[in-house]
């Protein structure tokens, strides 16, 4: 089975926001989650992008994340 997805479909902002749940330990999208320490490997985007999309993440999130389960 292939999982793909045409460039600008949301994939990576997808894989984030399930990084953020996982790091948090809540929810995400109706599937449990236990709280652990993520490490995102993200190839694609600078720093200072990646860093950008996870604050907007977080400040959009239920609750306040407090990011110290994700490693960068």
């Amino acid at each position: 089975m292939s999982y793909n997805a045409p460039s600008k479909m949301g994939k990576t902002w997808s894989l984030m926001h399930l990084a953020l749940a996982v790091s948090e330990g809540v929810d995400w999208f109706g599937f449990k989650t236990t709280k652990s320490r993520i490490l995102f490997i993200n190839p694609e985007l600078q720093n200072f992008s990646f860093e950008d999309r996870i604050q907007t993440l977080a400040r959009n999130f239920n609750g306040q994340p407090t990011l110290e389960n994700l490693i960068t």
